[in-house]
């Protein structure tokens, strides 16, 4: 066991090396094949626009707050909601059919973030006026998504509430 190879680069001396370069190694195998499942699927584009890598949350860490809140942030982030572009895919709604039932718009997390009439007093009272007022953007969509500011974060996870 004096020197066992891992790859062409790598030389393995103790057991615990090996133990280590192991785990280093399925552990960049499974993180390969999580963004190659995100990358490839319709139901996780809402999830790539903010998640970029494997790990928890800083929000949960650092937020506390109901249980609510967290349930309807992850439904959201997860797609684990009743917005149209989810209940239409469940029936195989094509998605630029998947409406908003009040503005006759795409009805994703998106619009019901920055768009849709229905929670504009919920949007004035929850969410900075940049992110929506002029231009929003999947950008602004990103930031907002992944701000560690605890009190904006406690507003947005309010204004999650309100879709349910």
């Amino acid at each position: 066991m004096d020197s066992l190879k891992f790859g062409e680069h790598t030389t393995i001396r103790t057991p615990n090396g090996l133990k280590l370069s192991i785990w280093q190694k399925l552990r960049d195998l499974f993180i390969n094949e999580w963004f190659s499942s995100i990358e490839n699927s319709n139901k996780e584009l809402f999830y790539r626009i903010f998640k970029t890598d494997v790990g928890l949350e800083p929000y949960f860490k650092n937020t506390p707050t109901s249980l609510v809140y967290y349930r309807s942030t992850l439904k959201l982030r997860t797609r684990n909601h009743r917005l149209p572009i989810e209940t239409g895919r469940w029936i195989r709604t094509p998605q630029n059919e998947r409406l908003c039932l009040n503005c006759n718009k795409l009805g994703d997390e998106y619009h019901y973030l920055f768009e849709c009439s229905i929670f504009d007093n919920e949007r004035k009272d929850l969410i900075k006026r940049y992110f929506y007022y002029r231009n929003p953007s999947t950008l602004k969509l990103q930031q907002l998504m992944n701000t560690t500011n605890k009190h904006e974060l406690l507003k947005l996870f309010k204004m999650f509430k309100s879709f349910y």
